[in-house]
């Protein structure tokens, strides 16, 4: 019984989630829409919006409370609590009914979306606005490149309307290879180019992740040597 029941809710809890009236942003649905059904995949898609809707949920709680008077704060705290207690019991029954995690994150996240669109509409805040630029400044920072034979850094940073990128990575031979481009945003995806004019470097594509970023290059080589210098998962430090 409880297998059928699994094999039957996968897919609705899943679709329950993509198409609820709850705000989720669209480098979420192009995530989605990207992963093919993989579910390691659609689970780092989660992981990642769910991330942006947690910080959203304490930006927005923190606005609230900064107008209330102390009875107000009283009642709402409470309410917070409430609710932060009702949510761990709901996504805890779901992962032991379904035992899976992909239904466990698709509900997770449908139930704080659904706080932080209530949350906005107190503020009276229009959040279409906010979902791209929340959702790549997340992975903002530094990450690690960490296999056998090499390593490196990468460090993404906002340059005016743009994101910067810039890696460093070397091998266990001495080989080194210094990278510096412009990102800009499509889908779940920075792509980044050297912005000196007339150079011969490929487009670097950077696929957002939970927790990490995954680097991939557009040819076989360019002035470093091998793409494989670039290539690889960094994980965020």
């Amino acid at each position: 019984m409880r297998n059928t029941l699994k094999l039957m809710t996968i897919a609705s809890l899943i679709m329950f989630s993509l198409s609820s009236q709850a705000m989720l942003s669209s480098n979420f649905d192009k995530c989605m829409e990207q992963s093919g059904g993989v579910t390691v995949d659609m689970i780092d898609c989660m992981s990642t919006e769910y991330e942006m809707q947690d910080k959203l949920l304490n930006n927005y709680y923190n606005q609230i409370m900064s107008t209330l008077d102390n009875d107000a704060k009283k009642a709402f705290k409470k309410s917070q609590i409430a609710w932060l207690k009702w949510k761990e019991a709901e996504v805890d029954a779901v992962a032991k009914i379904y035992e899976d995690n992909i239904n466990y994150n698709s509900v997770n996240l449908q139930i704080i979306s659904d706080r932080v669109d209530k949350f906005a509409q107190m503020l009276g805040i229009d959040q279409t606005e906010n979902y791209t630029n929340n959702n790549t400044n997340s992975v903002l920072g530094t990450y690690v490149l960490k296999e056998d034979g090499r390593g490196g850094s990468l460090t993404l940073s906002e340059e005016g309307p743009d994101y910067g990128i810039h890696i460093e990575s070397a091998t266990d031979m001495g080989d080194t290879c210094d990278y510096y481009g412009l990102c800009t945003v499509e889908g779940s995806q920075l792509n980044c180019e050297d912005p000196a004019p007339d150079t011969e470097q490929p487009t670097v594509f950077v696929k957002l992740a939970n927790g990490k970023v995954v680097v991939e290059t557009e040819s076989s080589s360019y002035s470093c040597g091998l793409r494989n210098y670039l290539n690889g998962t960094y994980y965020k430090k």
